[in-house]
């Protein structure tokens, strides 16, 4: 008995000790991530748009884009109340999607949690009525959702983009929504590997990153990530072969 005792307490030791270094793992790499992050331009107000050119005018040469830009959007996780539940695991689409269409109409109410949450449920009843689900929509899905539910206008798929394409839709206050296999964006915040799929908010790039609204995490307000990493993440849903879906964006302004 006291043999069994003794192993029993050993094998429950070993199981803490591997505990406590994940554990510290994973506390070492959040307090890394706080510390190390860059800088991010201030938020500034959506650009007035361009007026296009009265016909048979002079065509004008093109505007160079800023060094960087950080467009000012509200900010909602998929889980706002902090219930991460079958529902709001799922949500990242919905959260994307209500962040860019209140950005249109200058709408701050998502920033409460509770209307958030609310408004999310309403996206969820509308998908499971017009598709029979509302887990892992594709990008044309999604914009569906903007144009029909949300009423945003104008929205538009764009596929193959260049870094230079998406840092030209910043520049003129336009959003970008990046549906990506999430767990190559490597995020820290994100529990375990990551969502297989995701879709995160570009908002404004630096010279070498691209500043997001990430939904999947509380963390996600103003979040950075370097421009190959989303670059290389991003791919569409693909019927859950997403490391192979197209590499397509949700232009949205």
């Amino acid at each position: 008995m006291k043999t069994r005792t003794k192993y029993t307490l050993a094998a429950g030791a070993a199981v803490i000790a591997v505990i406590v270094v994940f554990v510290s793992r994973d506390g070492i790499r959040y307090r890394l991530t706080e510390w190390t992050k860059p800088a991010v331009p201030p938020e500034m107000p959506r650009p007035t748009p361009t007026p296009k050119p009265s016909p048979g005018a002079p065509k004008a040469s093109p505007t160079p884009i800023p060094d960087s830009i950080n467009l000012s959007v509200p900010f909602t996780t998929q889980a706002p109340l902090g219930v991460w539940d079958a529902d709001h695991e799922e949500f990242c689409e919905e959260a994307a999607s209500l962040m860019a269409a209140s950005y249109l109409i200058g709408d701050m109410s998502i920033t409460n949690p509770a209307v958030a949450d609310a408004r999310l449920y309403e996206l969820k009843a509308w998908e499971v009525a017009t598709f029979g689900y509302f887990q892992d929509t594709t990008a044309a899905e999604t914009t569906r959702m903007l144009t029909e539910s949300l009423k945003a206008s104008p929205v538009k798929l764009v596929y193959n983009p260049t870094v230079a394409e998406l840092e030209q839709f910043l520049a003129a206050g336009r959003l970008v929504i990046v549906p990506a296999a999430g767990r190559m964006l490597d995020n820290p915040y994100f529990t375990g590997a990551g969502p297989l799929y995701h879709m995160v908010l570009l908002k404004g790039y630096t010279s070498d990153t691209f500043i997001t609204n990430d939904p999947g995490t509380r963390h996600g307000a103003n979040y950075v990530y370097p421009i190959n990493t989303i670059m290389q993440a991003m791919h569409d849903w693909n019927g859950g072969d997403v490391t192979n879906g197209a590499k397509v964006v949700i232009v949205v302004g």
